[in-house]
């Protein structure tokens, strides 16, 4: 899951005070989802572990060696990511961790197989510095401080009438993200724009009764995926599927417990169904 992706716009598009998981959907066209702030505050939450298991059609549910959680700040910040797989003698591992001030991102790390990746940010009136570091020293108990840093990369973030538009290190203009809204200020459109290359990348919405989304398209490098998005009577979120040339391709159920807490996610892929179990334990706040 890519928390801390820069350009992902989405759309908090479930009550905010019932949900504790917001379903977005990447300029890549993948779907994911993230940690609702307010319901993780409220709630109480510190920490998320999550077990993986999986099955393929022809054989039982196996338990996987993955390891993943997600760690929280008592006002409901997500502060910290972990992700590791073992891929026969290969170990994957993801690591993030953010530090947030005045209810803005103050710096996020990122681990890789090198060492870490340190963003820091600085906020001015509508424009954002972003300078990316390196340090191959860089431990995780120890947040405040990086050893061996060494500058990268900047950007720069400029917000101009619901529009922000992405400068690199050099001056030049390489992005462009803006949504269109309809009277009731739902989001109709949101379109991401590559200057260098003039690609494009659109997503559509429409919305149910309750204002909720129903469906979302992304049109991106010649490529179109279709999310149509289902409800129980309550308008709790139950199902998300993708379809791809006029075929649903994966299905995501959510399953929720006595508290209406998220218990555990199902994602079937239709096409070999294969299925991957999700189950979430919560760790609360003394």
């Amino acid at each position: 899951m890519k928390i801390f992706a820069l350009l992902i716009l989405s759309i908090s598009c479930l009550p905010m005070s019932s949900q504790v998981i917001v379903p977005n959907i990447t300029w890549d066209g993948v779907l994911e989802y993230s940690f609702q702030k307010d319901f993780i505050a409220q709630k109480n939450i510190k920490r998320i572990d999550a077990k993986i298991s999986s099955k393929n059609p022809s054989q039982k549910i196996q338990p996987s060696t993955e390891k993943k959680y997600f760690q929280f700040d008592s006002i409901g910040f997500q502060t910290e990511y972990y992700n590791r797989k073992k891929l026969v003698n290969l170990e994957l591992t993801s690591h993030h961790l953010s530090q947030y001030k005045k209810g803005k991102i103050k710096t996020s790390t990122q681990k890789d197989e090198v060492g870490y990746f340190r963003k820091y940010y600085t906020y001015c009136t509508d424009t954002t510095y972003i300078h990316t570091c390196r340090s191959e020293n860089y431990h995780p108990d120890k947040t405040g401080k990086t050893l061996d840093s060494t500058l990268i990369n900047t950007v720069i973030l400029l917000y101009s009438n619901d529009k922000k538009k992405v400068v690199n290190k050099n001056g030049i203009h390489t992005k462009s993200e803006y949504a269109e809204n309809n009277a009731i200020d739902l989001v109709l459109k949101e379109t991401l724009e590559y200057k260098l290359s003039n690609k494009k990348a659109v997503k559509s919405y429409t919305y149910n009764e309750s204002g909720l989304a129903a469906e979302v398209w992304i049109k991106i490098n010649g490529t179109e995926k279709q999310f149509n998005y289902f409800y129980d009577e309550h308008d709790v979120l139950k199902k998300v599927e993708t379809w791809q040339d006029e075929s649903c391709i994966k299905r995501l159920e959510f399953i929720y417990n006595s508290k209406g807490w998220i218990d555990s996610t199902i994602l079937q892929n239709t096409e070999n169904n294969h299925i991957k179990i999700t189950k979430f334990t919560y760790t609360l706040y003394p």
